[in-house]
């Protein structure tokens, strides 16, 4: 019997992702959850403002239609601008 050789690529692991939709006043927040970081797209009513990453060292934001982040801060740098 022949047997047959794979090409030795992994299969990706399958990936669940989770949606929830928060409504705060006239802001909506949907967070995607995966393997990765939590990722939440702010909008006001339908417009979307952009993209907000949580990290374990940062917060990561993306401004609408842009791929490259607009502003990275440390948690030390975030809680510094949530005081003053």
């Amino acid at each position: 019997m022949k047997e047959k050789k794979g090409k030795g690529l992994a299969k990706k692991p399958k990936v669940q992702r989770t949606t929830t939709t928060l409504a705060i006043g006239t802001i909506d927040i949907i967070k995607n959850t995966g393997i990765n970081s939590p990722a939440f797209t702010v909008k006001v009513g339908k417009e979307i403002l952009g993209r907000l990453e949580i990290g374990s060292g940062s917060l990561i934001w993306y401004a609408k239609n842009v791929q490259n982040p607009t502003k990275k801060l440390s948690w030390k740098e975030f809680a510094k601008l949530m005081e003053s």
